[in-house]
Formats: C-alpha cells, structure tokens, sequence
C-alpha cells in the first residue's frame, strides 16, 4: 500500500474495502441484505482497494486515488485515502436516487481514480434528501446549450436545481505553499474559482417557482467576507443560493433572499455552520 510509504506511522489495522463497507453498514443498522446489495454495486478496481485505520483520526479510510499535480510538484494527501463511511453514504445517495439509465456513467466516474473525489462530491447533497421526494439526477434542458444540472428535486411546489462541485485549486496552491518548518501559511483564495462555470448552468428563474444553486465541497477554510463578494456579483437570476458543505450535517449557506434559509435548510435536513468560514 502507498500509504505504508508515505504515513507508516499513520497506519493500524488493515482489511479490504469490500469488508470495511459491510463493517460500516453495520454501525449505521443496515440490513446485512441491503449492505450486500450496495457493496455489489461497485466497480473493480474500486471494491478491490485495501483500507486501513487511520490513527491520526481513528477513521478507517481506503486507498484509492491518485496526487495533485502542481508545477510538476505531486501533492499526496487524504484525497487519496478517503473513509470508508463516506463512500458508503454516497453508493447509498446513489441506489436510492440516481435512475437506472443513468448509473453507468457515474460508475465509471468513480471507478478512476483520477475523478473518484469529485464523483462522491457529487452524492454530498442527496445523502439526508427525505424519501417521499422526487428526485431527477443529470437533468438537460435548465441551462444554455446541452448543459445538465447535476439534481433537480420536486419540494413544496418548487422545483430545486442543484449543482455539486469539489473546488481543490485552492487546496492544492495551499499546499504547496507549507514552509520549510511544515507550517501552512493563511490561506489565500480567487474566490472566482469557486463559483467558475456556475452561472452558465442555469437560465434565469424565478425563485418562487424555482430555486437554482450549488453545493460546493472546499478542502480549505474560505474568509466569509470575500466569499460572500463573489456570490454577490453572480447574477442573481440564475444563481439564488450556495451550500458550502460536505459529508457532516451542518453547512454555511449562503442566500439571496432570507426566505429560503429555512426553506433549504430543512429540505436539506442540516444546520447552518460557521465551520467553513475564517475571518481576517
């Protein structure tokens, strides 16, 4: 395993993923049938991978990934080694709400290496989604050209367009810039990275009818007054709120009209956080 190369002091036990997930079904009460059932669906090489317990953090993560490259720089870390619970919440999102015709392609997504962490960020926002909603996954005809929004949900007569993205420019430049000693110098950010290609998902909408934004996973801290800058300038008629979050149940959201906090909030079944935020 890479990870005996390159953090041997990180590493405890060992056990296949295949193993890991069922153990992890488990402490989450699922049925031994239906945990076999998501474990099936999984592509190999993906299902094959080794995992370990992490010490650091007392999580048992799998090794299945592949470094950041910057200036010909490789960049490893925990995109590399993920936890197994987190895959086993997405491949749950998935069977519950990704349609049959639509499955293949995301498969294949998250069976490379290269494209597996943006794959899961792609579940993040449909793993608490309550179950008497409907729910459409890579939906056309939202935006300009032959663009697809990555859901679309039927809630309280509204129709809510969501896009998933996992912003790592900024991860990535961070890192690259720990100093000689190890230390992490205070992050810098373009926080027009974070919403790049955003606005030209969407047409314009009206907010009572249909509600239009992102989840956006970011591996850093963002300063909230630069943050909340950007999503202002992003034209307000396509893009009505954001949701900085990830696996956890609290995120930072971010709103055009104070109306629809709750309104998303409770739809997403998660708390407002200040987890995401750091201040100048």
């Amino acid at each position: 395993m890479l990870i005996d190369t390159l953090f041997p002091q990180c590493v405890g036990g060992k056990a296949p993923l295949r193993q890991l997930l069922l153990e992890a079904a488990v402490s989450f009460e699922m049925a031994a049938k239906d945990a076999q059932i998501l474990v099936q669906l999984l592509p190999s090489p993906l299902i094959d991978s080794p995992g370990f317990l992490d010490l650091s953090s007392g999580l048992w993560r799998y090794e299945f990934g592949e470094p950041f490259i910057l200036n010909d720089q490789l960049i490893f870390g925990t995109h590399m080694f993920l936890p197994v619970n987190e895959l086993l919440l997405a491949i749950g999102s998935f069977a519950r709400w990704v349609p049959m015709g639509k499955r293949e392609a995301f498969l294949a997504a998250l069976n490379d290496p290269s494209k597996h962490p943006v794959a899961l960020a792609e579940m993040m926002p449909a793993c608490r989604l309550p179950f008497t909603l409907a729910v459409d996954f890579e939906v056309p005809g939202y935006g300009p050209g032959n663009k697809t929004v990555d859901w679309a949900l039927q809630a309280e007569g509204r129709l809510i367009l969501l896009d998933a993205k996992s912003r790592t420019t900024d991860f990535i430049q961070q890192t690259s810039n720990v100093g000689q000693k190890g230390r992490m110098p205070a992050p810098e950010h373009d926080h027009e990275l974070m919403f790049k290609s955003l606005v030209g998902k969407f047409n314009a909408a009206n907010p009572d009818v249909q509600l239009q934004g992102a989840w956006i996973t970011t591996h850093i801290m963002q300063n909230r007054a630069e943050i909340e800058n950007a999503f202002a300038a992003l034209d307000p008629a396509k893009i009505h709120f954001a949701i900085l979050g990830d696996w956890q149940s609290d995120i930072s959201l971010l709103v055009r009209r104070e109306a629809d906090r709750q309104f998303l909030l409770d739809l997403f079944q998660v708390t407002q956080s200040e987890r995401f935020f750091f201040q100048r």
